[in-house]
Order: C-alpha cells, then structure tokens, then sequence
C-alpha cells in the first residue's frame, strides 16, 4: 500500500470530504427541526425526523442498480468529479433553505444528498481494490473506514457548532456547507485516471437483476446480508440519541452532538481493530466479535435508559452531563457498542470487494447499497410505526435487543462463507 500511497490518499480525501459535508448539513437539519420542535403535514417533530431520514435514504434504493451499472462502464475519477461537482450546487441551495425553516425544502434537500450519496458510493468503494494490492485491501478498508467515521464525526460535531454559532444568521449555515463542498470537488482533481472496467456492461437496472447477480455466490450473498445490520442499528442511533438526550436527560445540543461524535469515533477505532483482529484469527472470527460485543453492550445501554419522573423545562450542559452518572455510562456503552459495530461492518465490506470479479466491483458494491437501504428504510419506517403506535424512545430499545438477538442466531451457521477463498 506504501508503494501506492499517492494514488490512494486523493480518493481518501475526497470520500472524507463528502462524509464530513453529508453529515454537516444531516446534523444541523436534525438538530434545528429538534430544538424548534418544526412540524409540519400533521407531522410532530419525531415523526418529522423518522421520515427525513427515510428520504435521504430512499435514493440509495431508488438508484443503487444504475449508479452501479454506470460506475463499471464509465472512468470512476470522472464520475468521482462530476458528482462532487453537482454536491455544490444542492449545498448552495441550503444558503436560503435553511434560514426559511421550511420543512418542505428540508426533506428535498436531503432527499438530493442522498442521491449524490448514492452514485459515490459504488464509485469510491470500488475504486479502492484498483488502487490498493489485495494484501492490503483489508487494512485499506479499515483507515478508509476510519477517515471516514472519524470525518462523520467532525461532520456531526460541526454541525451542532453551526446551529448553536449561527442561530441569528443561519445563512452562514448554507454558506459553510457550500465551502466544504467545493473543497471536496478540489480534492476529486487529483484522484488517478482509471480506465473503465467494462464498457460492455448490461444495462439491465433492476433491483432484482443487481441482487440476483451478487446472491449468485454465497460470500457476496451474506456479506451483503449481514453488512446490512450496522446500517439498521446505525440509523436508529443517530435518529433517536438527540431525544433521548433532550426528554430523558435534559441536556442541550452540545451532549447530542457528543453522544453522535462518540458514535463515529468507536467506529473509526473498531475499523481498525478490524485487520488487526481478522489478521490474527480470521474475518469469520471477527464479524462474530462484532455482534456479540454490540449485542451485549447495547442490552447494557438500554437498561440506562428510564423515562423521567418529573419533566424539566430548561436543558444543561457539559457540567450537567458530568453529574450524570446514567448519561456518563449510556456514552460508554454507545462507545463500546460502536467499536463491535467497526470490527463487524469493515471485513463484510472487504469480503465483498475482494470476491468480486473486478468487471462488476460495482455493481456488487450497488448489491451492498441497495440492502443497506433497505435496511435503513426499515429502520426509519419502525421508528415511525413505534411512535405512531405509543412507543416511547426508550421502548424502542427494547424491541432492538430482539433484534439483536435474532441477527446472532441467524449469522451463527452462515459464517462458513464469511471467509475469503484464494
């Protein structure tokens, strides 16, 4: 990978570039529809949440097969380019959008960052086995994964920092998304030219025809499976950690900015960890870590988590945090949950780069996407039906430990093909 370092550092900038600037703008978005507690359509401000993240995800569904026809056939730098070029254009939008506050601009905002999202995806993951050895291809992915969640987290925390620095001028908001994003199409420039892997691909679209194709070998299958998982339990996290801060703990934007840092930093960590551990005893070995230690300390977590006797009406900060004992653990054992989730997530993507045929690494990656999505839709449509039916956020934990649960049973006989044949 040394020897291959200058090609590879242009595409690792630019993908932290576009992690920081997604969740940027997703994080401020969140936390300015929270704390003014926004509505709209009917809609109460939890409700408005479950469905902005359900339409920034819906594009990774709507458009995944293409996205990944499209990255086999064409030159993946240009295709690199363009995208990052069309990213300033949506954020320059959110100059008006967010200081009208309007609900409507929100979700159709998110909705086209989550398009972009999408075509980048295929493009940047399945350009990393071009530009990196085989060998290194796992501890690739594990500092790609790295720079990627440690950029989510400075994007979450630079988003809390926005909202709380601009709230007079939210403009400025706009303003600074639309400078990270040129800075990520600046970037892109330097990515290494790439000769398309295959000019004649199908031009079949389907979602069917993308998962028939990778379900076709049993490594493809579960990695895109099982991978899914992370993406469920990830969600759910960042979209109900800011209310459970705010109506269980009673504390500002600083600490739900804190607790989603923390999120990303053990991700970053366990990606990591994740070479080190599947190096030394085997990928099998250290997806199945992964979920026992998210399981176990995720059951630790919820039981940290009581609905409050008496309601307060003002919101702390740091010092109210460090006198917490409850919130000081719950930031533990997210942290730790996180870490399992990096040494579980990273081999599964690997496995799938590695076993793919390098003709259609993206539409294999498109495979990986689509599921994903699905998964995320999932999370965010349960989300919804919880509330809706009576849940409160706490309860919702509760339903995830059989989640859980199930998603060990089911991953338990299948990790005989969760290994890379060479």
């Amino acid at each position: 990978m040394k020897s291959k370092k200058n090609r590879f550092f242009p595409l690792f900038i630019t993908q932290c570039l576009n992690a920081f600037n997604d969740n940027a703008f997703k994080n401020s978005l969140i936390l300015i529809i929270t704390y003014e507690s926004l509505s709209a359509y009917g809609l109460n401000t939890k409700e408005i949440i479950s469905v902005a993240t359900f339409l920034f995800t819906l594009p990774y569904l709507m458009f995944s097969s293409y996205a990944g026809n499209l990255t086999d056939r064409t030159s993946k730098d240009k295709l690199a380019r363009t995208i990052k070029f069309l990213e300033i254009f949506i954020m320059a939008l959110s100059i008006y959008a967010i200081p009208s506050r309007n609900v409507t601009l929100f979700i159709v905002l998110l909705f086209f960052m989550g398009m972009q999202s999408t075509f980048f995806s295929p493009v940047k993951l399945s350009m990393l086995p071009e530009l990196v050895s085989e060998k290194n291809l796992l501890k690739a992915n594990g500092i790609f994964s790295m720079g990627t969640f440690f950029s989510i987290l400075f994007g979450t925390a630079v988003g809390g920092i926005l909202v709380k620095s601009f709230s007079d001028n939210s403009a400025y908001i706009g303003v600074a998304l639309t400078f990270f994003s040129i800075l990520g199409y600046l970037s892109s420039l330097r990515i290494p030219h790439l000769k398309a892997q295959n000019t004649k691909t199908n031009t079949d679209n389907s979602i069917l025809t993308c998962l028939k194709n990778a379900f076709s070998n049993n490594t493809i299958k579960y990695a895109v499976i099982f991978s899914s998982w992370l993406w469920f339990a990830g969600i759910y996290y960042l979209s109900t950690l800011p209310l459970i801060i705010k109506n269980y703990f009673f504390m500002d934007e600083t600490i739900s900015t804190l607790y989603m840092a923390v999120f990303s930093i053990g991700i970053a960590i366990g990606s990591l960890v994740s070479s080190k551990v599947s190096k030394n005893f085997s990928i099998s070995k250290c997806i199945f870590t992964g979920i026992l230690g998210m399981t176990l300390f995720h059951i630790i977590g919820s039981s940290l988590i009581q609905k409050p006797d008496i309601i307060q009406n003002s919101y702390g900060g740091i010092e109210a945090f460090l006198n917490n004992q409850k919130a000081i653990f719950l930031l533990i054992t997210i942290s730790i949950v996180s870490i399992f989730g990096g040494m579980f997530i990273v081999p599964l993507q690997t496995l799938v780069q590695l076993t793919a045929d390098p003709k259609e690494c993206a539409r294999m990656i498109s495979a990986l996407n689509i599921f994903q999505a699905i998964a995320l839709l999932s999370s965010s449509a349960l989300l919804f039906i919880l509330y809706r039916i009576g849940l409160d956020t706490h309860e919702h934990y509760y339903v995830l430990i059989i989640l859980y649960l199930l998603v060990c049973i089911t991953i338990l006989p299948k990790l005989k093909y969760l290994n890379h044949q060479k």
